[in-house]
């Protein structure tokens, strides 16, 4: 039988690349690892890693410490 949270919880990890820096906090307090830095057009950017979504428990650390409010957690219902 699924988890409850599979069945009635849905995660969504988002970064806006716009307003990221690249600083690599959210890779540093991320208990599950959903962020790489990576570079794009000679800038360092953070991404989600493959499978963020379904291992995010929404503790929320990288939105707290994202200096420019790039991380985003959405909560929802499915």
């Amino acid at each position: 039988m699924p988890a409850i949270r599979e069945m009635v919880h849905e995660v969504r990890v988002q970064i806006d690349l716009n307003r990221c820096i690249g600083c690599g906090l959210c890779t540093q307090v991320c208990p599950v690892d959903n962020f790489e830095v990576r570079e794009v057009d000679g800038a360092k950017k953070a991404f989600t890693t493959e499978g963020a979504n379904e291992r995010c428990f929404c503790c929320k650390a990288c939105e707290v410490v994202c200096p420019t409010q790039a991380v985003v957690i959405f909560e929802g219902l499915k």
